[in-house]
């Protein structure tokens, strides 16, 4: 039987050679600005990406606190709640006014990027836009995205690949993809999944119709993201 995390992976449908080899580039002062919009009020970004690769540093009422975005795509103080029970919210942050915001309990530093860094850092988000863009385009040519869901995803599987090379990956990691890709839990995947290979295909033609929804796309479109993820695995 396959792990979790593996069948999160097929199930997620898009490691066809979606992103190519090199360094995945933590990107997304854009995912942070979306995100404090979701939340409204006065919620503010204060730093949209920081040395904590995924993480941003919000303002709210006078406080920071940094929030681990990788797989943020919709419903954001849903998203906050689960990302606070999971131990990947760092409230109370301080300021050292050289530019650094840290947790105090921790250690843990999201500080602001060195000069010196800055040339490289742009050349590699250069590089990372034409990744996704080439991402994008696949998903949307091949099998019917909108270029807005396209580039999404795209930038959901790069996120998820760029925490796989740093750390080992949970099942919540399992399951916040699954959600993002694919619009169900990783539980409910499973189950699907584990019908098919008992001959009962109603639950998997029942997740094919809720992702496809999900996704804009047709079923057929769905059905032939996910074959042919599981032919090159």
């Amino acid at each position: 039987m396959k792990s979790l995390l593996k069948k999160a992976i097929l199930l997620s449908l898009t490691s066809i050679a979606l992103i190519s080899c090199g360094t995945a580039y933590n990107n997304d002062v854009e995912v942070a600005n979306r995100f404090v919009q979701d939340l409204g009020g006065s919620y503010y970004v204060a730093k949209g990406q920081t040395a904590q690769p995924g993480y941003a540093v919000i303002k709210h009422n006078g406080a920071y606190f940094a929030i681990d975005l990788t797989y943020y795509y919709s419903n954001a103080t849903e998203y906050m709640n689960d990302q606070a029970l999971m131990g990947r919210l760092y409230g109370n942050l301080n300021y050292d006014n050289a530019g650094s915001y840290y947790d105090p309990r921790t250690g843990l530093t999201f500080d602001e990027t060195s000069e010196s860094s800055k040339d490289l850092e742009k050349a590699k988000g250069f590089i990372e836009q034409i990744r996704l863009e080439t991402v994008t385009e696949k998903l949307v040519s091949e099998f019917g995205l909108s270029e807005d869901r396209g580039l999404a995803v795209a930038k959901l599987v790069n996120n998820y690949e760029l925490v796989k090379s740093q750390r080992a990956l949970t099942s919540a990691d399992a399951n916040a993809f699954a959600k993002g890709v694919l619009g169900v839990s990783i539980k409910e995947a499973q189950a699907a999944y584990a019908k098919v290979a008992q001959g009962e295909n109603t639950d998997y033609k029942q997740l094919i119709e809720r992702s496809s929804s999900f996704n804009g796309v047709t079923p057929e479109h769905m059905n032939d993201l996910i074959t042919k993820f599981f032919a090159q695995n």
